[in-house]
Formats: structure tokens, C-alpha cells, sequence
């Protein structure tokens, strides 16, 4: 039970009888207001939040057995008392008791505020509600450290690469989606802040500048034979940032002609196809603005990098997407079959300007959340 008095809340715990309370327990915390959940009775344990802060007791003994400084809007105890989850903001953190207090075992990721956190039965999954919507997170299914960490994605321009990287990681890793084939390796030698692939030309950002990679039409990096690791010998030019500013890399686009920009440095002009340096002379017609660290590359704005235009009519063989379909959650083929379950939590947020409908590789990222649905 939870009392307000003038020196503090009082915590009251009793014992539930078949027709009685036998209070077996009352102590007193600061003043704080907030909200407590206790465990089951065998881990005899409760979590206290309020606007400042989240903490876990042991009844028994009040020692902390954690302290979180953050607002946690929802918390949970699985039900033998030995894993703990809590929502902060988007992000769903969970804990495990062991050695005498809770340690941090992931970070789940919903990009929707959360609330009603339930563990099941064995402890191997999470219950929430996002805007309406309820999600099950498998627990074995938790990110590494690397994972909780943003990621950054580009796609070659004939669809069949794409290259991945984290954020303050060191190398970036290009897949064949079509094949079997090993993957390339990219050693930066700087610090991940932003990463984005325009027309054949891709820019890495980090440590203070940003490097330019000229790629192939398949989208591997342009004369590295073999399997051999890409390093920076085999970029094609770099900027050195001259300002304490180098977040606020950004480029603008349209067609094949490419502007970098970040202040207190001179306008970088390049091709996108052949990675030239053109003169700095900015060029009639060069719009769309994208700042690399802050804005989700939408599957439409790679059709507008590689100058690339959506048919408004789909060949007969396609697959159909329409508000409708994706309302109903499916996505049909040409005969009308149901082909794609599209998520309750993606619907919101599909444009369906993402589809193309004449390749077999289809991308789009949902708040930051990579999309990626080979047919």
C-alpha cells in the first residue's frame, strides 16, 4: 500500500489472508511522487518510480538493488521476481537479477511510446501496447551492444547491394542481396556519424570529415579486386571539417550533380555517377536538402538520388500496393493473391512511393527501422 505523510511516502505491506490483511511490514521513503509495483511474493522485492528516477528494493533488507536515473513511464517484474523491464520513451530496457542486484541484459526498440509492460509465464517475452497496438518481444531475440546503437543504411543503385553500418562503429559491410556471395568490408578509420549513397558515390561521415567511395553499378567499391578489405587509399577524395560543426554535414541533390555543405567550409560540388569534383560554382536546378545524421532515408528519396522515377502504371506481373491493401494488411500479386502480411505497426507509417514495382528488392525505413523484403 502507498501513503503520503509530510516527511515522506510510507510503503505498507501485508499479508493476504483468506478473509484478513496482516500488515507484516511499513517503511518510509522520501517524498517523491510516482508509482510502486511489487514482485511476487517469494523475491519479496518492489520498484519505485517517479519523474526523476527508477529503483528497485529489497522489502526485507531495503537495500537498492537498482537505481536508473530516467522518468520509466511503464515497469514490470516477470513473475519469479528475477527479470525487471521498464519503457523510457521508445525504448523498452530490460534487467536481470543476479549476484545481488539487477544488470541491464538489452534494449528493445519500438519507436512508439509504450505503455502496459507484461512478461509472459516463463519470462521469454514482453507484452506492450504501442498506440493501440499490442507487441510480443521475444527476449532471446535481444540486440547486441552494437544494436542498440543507430544504423545506418545505403542502397546500390541497381538494387542488389546494400551497405550497413553503426553508428560510432569503424566498418561498413556490403551485402549481396541476390546472391551467396561473401561480403565487403569497409574500413573507415573514423567514427560512424552519418552514411548515405548517392547515385554511385557513397559518403561516410565521422571524426571530423567526410570520405567519398566511388561504387560499381552492382554497388561494390569501384577497383578493389578480389576479397581483399577496402580501405581509405581506395577512396576517391575527402573534406577535413574547418569548424566545431562537423553534425551539421549536409548535401543537396538532383540529377547527377551532388552539393556538400557544412559551415565554415566551401561548398564540395561532385558528380554522383563518376564521383568527379566539379567546380564549386553551384549549378541552376540542385535541390533537395538532407542532413545525413538526422533524416530517415525513405525509399522514395533513394529513387530521387539515383534519378530514378516510379511507373504509374504497374507492369501486370507486379505486386499491388494501394491505401487500401495496406489498411486490410495485405499485399496481393497481379492475380490477386495474398502475398505479404504488411505489420500493424508499419501501415501508419509505408509510403507507398517506397514500392517499386519492377525489382524484386524493396526498402524503406520505418522510424529509423531498417525494411528490407526480398521477393
Amino acid at each position: 500500500m502507498w501513503g503520503e505523510y509530510p516527511n515522506g511516502h510510507t510503503i505498507d505491506i501485508f499479508k493476504v489472508g483468506s478473509t484478513t490483511l496482516t500488515k507484516i511490514r511499513s517503511f518510509t521513503l522520501p517524498p517523491a511522487g510516482g508509482t510502486v509495483i511489487g514482485s511476487p511474493q517469494t523475491a519479496h522485492r518492489i520498484s519505485i518510480s517517479d519523474e526523476n528516477r527508477l529503483r528497485i528494493l529489497d522489502i526485507q533488507s531495503l537495500e537498492c538493488l537498482l537505481d536508473e536515473p530516467h522518468p520509466f513511464l511503464s515497469h514490470c517484474f516477470s513473475l519469479d521476481g528475477s527479470r525487471f523491464a521498464a519503457c523510457y520513451t521508445t525504448t523498452i530496457y530490460v534487467w536481470e537479477y543476479d549476484s545481488g542486484h539487477y544488470a541491464l541484459l538489452g534494449k528493445l526498440q519500438c519507436y512508439r511510446l509504450i505503455s502496459r509492460l507484461q512478461f509472459s509465464p516463463t519470462s521469454s517475452s514482453i507484452l506492450g501496447c504501442a498506440d493501440g497496438i499490442l507487441r510480443v518481444w521475444r527476449l532471446h531475440e535481444l540486440p547486441t551492444s552494437s544494436g542498440t546503437r543507430r544504423q545506418y543504411v545505403g542502397l546500390s543503385r541497381s538494387w542488389t547491394h546494400i551497405a550497413t553500418a553503426y553508428q560510432l562503429e569503424k566498418t561498413i559491410t556490403i551485402t549481396d542481396l541476390l546472391a551467396q556471395n561473401p561480403p565487403q568490408f569497409i574500413d573507415t578509420n573514423m567514427q560512424i556519424e552519418g552514411m548515405v549513397i548517392t547515385g554511385n558515390v557513397l559518403l561516410v561521415a565521422g571524426s571530423g570529415q567526410l570520405v567519398a567511395w566511388l561504387l560499381t553499378e552492382d554497388g561494390l567499391v569501384d577497383g578493389v579486386i578480389g576479397d581483399r578489405r577496402v580501405g581509405r587509399s581506395d577512396s576517391i577524395w575527402a573534406i577535413m571539417s574547418q569548424s566545431d560543426f562537423d553534425h551539421l554535414w549536409r548535401f543537396r541533390i538532383k540529377g547527377q550533380v551532388g552539393i556538400i555543405e557544412l559551415p565554415g567550409n566551401a561548398p564540395r560540388v561532385y558528380d554522383t555517377e563518376t564521383g568527379e569534383v566539379l567546380p564549386t560554382k553551384e549549378p541552376q536546378g540542385v535541390e533537395r536538402e538532407v542532413t545525413p545524421f538526422a533524416w530517415r532515408h525513405w525509399g522514395l528519396h533513394y529513387l530521387r538520388f539515383y534519378n530514378l522515377h516510379q511507373r504509374d502504371t504497374p507492369p501486370g506481373d507486379s505486386w499491388k500496393t494501394s491505401e487500401a491493401t495496406l489498411r486490410e494488411g495485405w499485399v496481393k500479386d497481379a492475380e490477386g493473391k495474398h502475398r505479404l502480411w504488411v505489420p500493424a505497426e508499419w501501415r501508419a507509417d509505408w509510403n507507398l512511393k517506397d514500392w517499386r514495382h519492377d525489382v524484386t528488392t524493396q526498402f524503406s525505413c520505418l522510424r529509423d527501422r531498417l525494411v528490407l523484403i526480398k521477393f
